[in-house]
């Protein structure tokens, strides 16, 4: 039911070889086979001949795995002997690609990690579009290898930085089918609402693109979650706009698609005639191709209509089929669907000895897919597991050989010594002299680590102490809030139900009436202030509902108060942190938006909060004019931010650039602080 899915990853593996490709696109278009290879040859600088390797890798990964193997390690060699980063990191990620496309996913995730690292490095230094477009591919590739593992959230995360790096290099045409892969990955968490969202997105994207097929499978993928939703009116509608388009949609992969999902349409409404109907031009399109497993699916699909109109014998036939291509596949979950449809079929034809036996078949399959599935998650432990093991032994073998180098040179140093025996006169000089040398270093290296041990024991009280001042200025602030709103607050309410029934016993003039009406409007405002102040100091929300109400609700008062337009992204926040944590963030996102409000001249800030496994993200980013003087780190605000940071054992990076804004990247520890 869902192929769009697969389709999407096979052609988004395409697009991203073509685009490795692209350096000589435009000078190797018109070059047969044998120019390549002249030029891996011939050519005069190592980063042409190295960019022909790797041109040369899709050409023959279907044909001769050898020759593409031979090419993509030239590549890696020629792009590192060049010097030159770009093609290196691009080398890099066509071995990836290979790796991936052998299923030997370690490796290739290995190669991607290395692509990742360089074109971040280049980002940070040439802030070219072009670096950003590739680092997003890297985390695209990344996913891909999560998605084959079943590690749907990490794969989710890899395509939201992915998303994130697109939107800032403008490049719509990738974002489509970044999107279109985000639906896919909450789709298979069972998150529909944001599965809906991001294909509307897609959607929306391609609406305005030439693309007339990236078009029409986000319509079809945005009707296939709606179908799943229940929403029929939108589902329809998003169908009808594909049928728009099906005239130029002959030669599409996804054309039988399209008359799959309105199969499905007409199946959820009860319309068997028009459902079968498109089920029927369905299998047509896909006989043609040989699609086996798309034939079975619909075979099962076609069968339920059947069986729903009482068409027993074809209905029969049509699920012996699907489950024979199943087998045949060695797909035994969705052979199992199959003989549960069988088995339903023989029970409405009156046959319960047939519908028995076939019920025991598919339990007996189920109970397979089942042990199958679990054994797989535990292979898929093991392998994280090894993985763990390789790094750590890689890491064992490193040092026993910086072990072993200083053994050599050791044994070198007492050969040396030995042969020195032989000159007496030199053995006393060259003797004392290594002696004096050794004492220094020693000398050397206990003053060394003194100094380490005594920065560490300082940096452990410099923390202690910001801890302790933290503590102590949250509980002030609590106290604080507490007698304001609960002493001077009653008070202020109390002396304005006095002023009321003075203002209703004593009779004032017209003139002394308004003047008391005006003092007690200034009475209002007072006490307003009073409890804003207070929930600015301590505010109950987050103590009471935890930082995610509490940062929303920060925002959306920011917002109401129309100081600027807040965007506010919280992901992971379903498990509460430790209060101290939550409290320090809450100050953190607090003092930024502030210092946004008081010094950026911005009108949009995004505050966004990612949580993964042990490991936090805070970003704080605005599009005013950069980071002034006023907030510079010697300010109160920003040591203040940075002291929470360092409490919370985390790293604090700032960007400004002017004209265009300011970033606050902030990292940390989630064991480390809980």
């Amino acid at each position: 039911m869902h192929n769009w899915l697969t389709m999407l990853a096979s052609a988004l593996g395409l697009l991203l070889l073509g685009w490795l490709g692209a350096p000589l696109r435009a000078e190797a278009q018109h070059r047969a086979l044998d120019s390549l290879k002249t030029l891996v040859r011939t050519a005069p600088a190592d980063t042409t001949r190295a960019q022909a390797a790797y041109a040369l890798v899709p050409r023959y990964v279907t044909s001769d795995t050898v020759q593409a193997w031979s090419y993509a390690r030239q590549g890696l060699a020629l792009a590192h002997r060049s010097g030159d980063k770009a093609t290196v990191a691009a080398a890099h990620l066509v071995l990836g690609n290979l790796y991936d496309y052998a299923g030997r996913h370690a490796l290739a995730r290995r190669h991607f990690h290395q692509a990742r690292a360089i074109y971040q490095q280049l980002y940070r230094t040439t802030r070219s579009g072009r670096a950003l477009k590739s680092l997003a591919a890297t985390y695209v590739n990344l996913s891909n290898i999560c998605s084959r593992e079943n590690d749907y959230q990490q794969a989710t995360g890899f395509l939201l930085r992915a998303a994130r790096y697109l939107v800032q290099a403008g490049d719509s045409d990738l974002l489509v089918t970044t999107y279109h892969n985000l639906a896919g990955q909450f789709f298979e968490l069972n998150q529909m609402d944001k599965a809906l969202r991001y294909a509307t997105f897609s959607a929306r994207i391609a609406a305005a693109r030439p693309d007339l097929e990236a078009r029409f499978s986000s319509y079809l993928a945005t009707a296939s979650i709606l179908l799943q939703l229940r929403h029929y009116p939108e589902t329809r509608q998003y169908l009808e706009q594909a049928r728009v388009l099906l005239p130029q949609m002959a030669t599409s992969s996804y054309l039988y698609s399209y008359y799959q999902n309105t199969a499905d349409y007409h199946l959820a409404q009860h319309n068997y005639p028009a459902a079968a109907t498109n089920l029927r031009q369905a299998i047509a399109l896909v006989q043609q191709r040989n699609e086996l497993s798309a034939l079975a699916d619909l075979y099962l699909s076609l069968g339920t209509v059947r069986l729903a109109t009482r068409r027993y014998d074809e209905a029969e036939r049509l699920f012996r089929q699907s489950a024979a291509i199943f087998e045949r596949l060695q797909a035994p979950a969705s052979r199992a669907r199959a003989l549960e449809q069988l088995a339903q079929t023989e029970e409405r034809r009156g046959h319960p000895a047939q519908a028995l036996a076939y019920y025991k078949q598919y339990q007996q399959l189920s109970h397979s897919v089942a042990e199958e599935e679990t054994q797989r998650q535990i292979n898929v432990l093991e392998n994280q597991y090894r993985t763990q093991q390789k790094e750590q032994q890689i890491v064992s073998l490193r040092r026993q050989r910086q072990f072993q180098a200083a053994e050599l040179s050791r044994k070198n140093l007492l050969l040396l010594a030995c042969s020195g025996l032989l000159l007496a006169v030199l053995v006393a000089g060259v003797l004392g002299y290594l002696n004096l040398r050794n004492r220094q270093l020693l000398a050397r290296q206990a003053q060394l680590l003194q100094e380490r041990q005594l920065l560490d024991l300082r940096n452990e009280y410099r923390l202690s102490v910001a801890n302790a001042v933290l503590q102590g200025q949250e509980e002030e602030r609590r106290r604080l809030a507490r007698d304001l709103h609960d002493g001077l607050g009653g008070m202020l309410s109390t002396i304005k139900l006095y002023l009321l029934s003075v203002q209703t016993d004593a009779g004032l003039s017209a003139r002394n009436n308004g003047l008391f009406a005006t003092a007690l409007d200034h009475l209002d405002s007072s006490v307003t202030e009073l409890r804003r102040v207070a929930h600015n100091l301590m505010p109950e929300v987050l103590l009471q509902f935890g930082l995610a109400v509490a940062l929303q609700e920060f925002c959306n008062r920011v917002h109401q108060a129309r100081q600027l337009q807040v965007r506010c992204q919280l992901l992971g926040l379903e498990k509460p942190l430790p209060q101290p944590v939550e409290l320090a963030v809450y100050r953190i996102v607090q003092e930024l938006v502030n210092n946004v409000i008081k010094h950026a001249r911005a009108t949009e800030v995004l505050v966004q909060f990612i949580r993964q496994d042990d490991q936090a993200n805070l970003v704080v980013e605005d599009d005013g004019q950069g980071l002034p003087r006023a907030a510079c780190p010697e300010g109160a605000g920003l040591k203040g931010i940075r002291a929470r940071v360092e409490y919370l054992n985390g790293g604090c990076e700032i960007q400004a650039v002017p004209g265009q804004g300011t970033s606050v990247f902030i990292t940390f520890p989630i064991d480390a602080t809980g």
